[in-house]
This record gives C-alpha cells, sequence and structure tokens, in this order.
C-alpha cells in the first residue's frame, strides 16, 4: 500500500452510521427522511474524502482494488436506487415488494461496505488504529 495516503478512519465510521440510519428508517417506513439520508451519503462520499476509493488508489493489488471498485459501484447504485424509490412516494407509490427490496439492497450493501473496511482496517498498521474511530471499526 503506498503509505503517502491518509485515510480518514472517522468517513468509514460516519458512512456506517449512514447505512444503518437508512436501514432504520426503512424498518419503520419513515421514508420521508430518507432523500436527506441519501444526501447525507453522498457528502460522506465525495471521491476526494471517501476513505475506500482512497484505499483502492493506495492499493497495489489488483484484485482487492478491483473488489473494492465493484463494492463502491454497488454502493452508488443502491444508495441511487434507494433514493428513487423512497423521494416521492407520493408519486411513485412504490409497493409493500419493492420497499422490502430495497430494505433488502441495504442490508446487502451495507454488509458489502463493512467487509470493504474490514479490507481496509486489516491492512493497516496497529498504530493508525489506536484512536476513537479505530476502535470503532
Amino acid at each position: 500500500m503506498d503509505s503517502s495516503v491518509q485515510l480518514n478512519l472517522e468517513n468509514l465510521t460516519k458512512i456506517d452510521e449512514k447505512l444503518q440510519n437508512l436501514i432504520d428508517n426503512l424498518k419503520i417506513n419513515k421514508i420521508n427522511n430518507i432523500s436527506q439520508l441519501c444526501s447525507e451519503w453522498w457528502e460522506l462520499t465525495d471521491e476526494d474524502d471517501y476513505s475506500v476509493a482512497k484505499f483502492e488508489k493506495a492499493i497495489k493489488d489488483d484484485k482487492t482494488r478491483r473488489d473494492l471498485r465493484y463494492q463502491m459501484t454497488l454502493e452508488i447504485l443502491s444508495i441511487a436506487v434507494v433514493n428513487y424509490y423512497t423521494s416521492s412516494p407520493d408519486v411513485l407509490k412504490p409497493t409493500h415488494l419493492q420497499i422490502q427490496s430495497v430494505k433488502n439492497l441495504l442490508n446487502f450493501i451495507q454488509q458489502n461496505f463493512l467487509a470493504a473496511t474490514e479490507v481496509i482496517v486489516s491492512r493497516l498498521p496497529p498504530e493508525l488504529l489506536q484512536n476513537n474511530y479505530g476502535s470503532a471499526l
């Protein structure tokens, strides 16, 4: 891994929290908050700040880099789908099955994100994990 790359571990914990908030809001059918939570997720994953993107660029292993890029693509598409199905419930009126599919998609994406985070953490020197955010991961 390129040692000049600086990763923001707080970014990873905030993204996980945002994904969990999205899942929790969908569980209780609080659809009105979803669009705002998606917007906040987009801000956290801005390419300049997104720790997974920085790590992906720094990793030398082609397979790991390709897997992380695939994970980021799925995450982006999934948040777009979630936002689409929940942004105008009065106009679109998603069915129960569609909302259930969106819930399942978010659960899958969160697990995918956690797996990517695990890969990142496993490649970092232990001394970099000696802070509140490192221990939260």
